[in-house]
């Protein structure tokens, strides 16, 4: 069942997140009954972060026995990574593991894949194979925003999980042939922004004028929808989950309601063809170059 594909992002549980939340962060009891509900569903995926606010601690509230659990370690501000950072960085996911209430974790991600290529990025590698043979995570791997040196990631850090960007906008992984090569590699793909931070889901008159600039774009996309009848949240989280070489869809949900809604869409049998929507301006497609008061 494609539901079994969905996962949750945890991101809005632990701080304010995303153009189109004006609920605020989810509150705990909210938290609550959206697992209650995931796991009623066979979901079992949930990836969160240190750096997401509380969200580990809300998490770690609730029971996660059935669940598998992705966290991240935060990205190096530095350009040269040194014994003492990474054990610094060690400490932080033992805390997140705390936080958590868990003995170990599902997986645990670089936040930046740039971190691979720094002086002493060595130290960083080891030290994850290292909690990997300890058995406090079951795989390591890496976030990425871009398919760039891609086969130089995979060649040093060898992880076992990407999680990348896929949305009917950003159609970057397919095109580049990256999910044929990380699948080729057999690695777990993870894919996110599948509703671009939910602009694509959003009414026109609450998109934020700096998008005007590709409101031809978004009409295209919303003309699609209505002709193949079909609601933007179900073709946006269909076209994701009926790639073969994607394992997990990230959604981020604020609510029970949005999720009764995506594991609603995500069993529509309706498949979409948006290859005509698929765009590479960085500052559409990129939230991190979003310029929004």
């Amino acid at each position: 069942m494609k539901v079994n594909k969905l996962s949750l992002g945890s991101v809005q549980w632990g701080s304010l997140y995303g153009i189109s939340n004006r609920n605020g962060q989810t509150n705990a009891n909210e938290v609550s009954r959206i697992l209650t509900m995931a796991r009623s569903e066979g979901i079992r995926l949930v990836d969160t972060a240190s750096s997401y606010g509380n969200a580990e601690r809300v998490l770690g509230n609730n029971d996660l026995s059935f669940f598998s659990i992705v966290t991240k370690i935060p990205k190096f501000k530095k350009n040269i990574i040194t014994k003492l950072d990474v054990v610094k960085s060690i400490n932080t996911f033992e805390k997140s593991l705390r936080r958590l209430n868990q003995k170990s974790c599902y997986g645990i991600l670089l936040h930046n894949k740039d971190d691979v290529f720094k002086n002493g990025s060595k130290y960083l590698i080891q030290a994850l194979n290292e909690i990997k043979l300890r058995g406090l995570v079951k795989k390591i791997g890496v976030s990425i925003y871009d398919s760039k040196k891609i086969e130089k990631v995979v060649e040093e850090l060898k992880p076992d999980i990407v999680q990348l960007p896929l949305n009917v906008l950003d159609q970057r992984v397919i095109q580049d042939g990256t999910l044929e090569y990380l699948k080729s590699e057999n690695i777990e793909i993870h894919a996110r922004s599948i509703f671009l931070q939910g602009l694509l889901l959003m009414p026109l008159k609450k998109i934020p004028t700096y998008f005007n600039s590709w409101i031809d774009i978004i009409y295209e996309w919303r003309k699609v929808c209505k002709e193949k009848d079909l609601s933007l949240m179900e073709a946006a989280l269909n076209f994701v989950i009926n790639q073969n070489k994607i394992d997990y869809c990230l959604v981020g949900v604020e609510n029970l309601s949005q999720l009764k809604q995506c594991i609603l869409a995500s069993k529509s049998k309706k498949k979409i063809n948006v290859s005509s929507l698929a765009c590479e301006d960085l500052n559409l497609i990129n939230p991190l170059n979003w310029k929004i008061n």
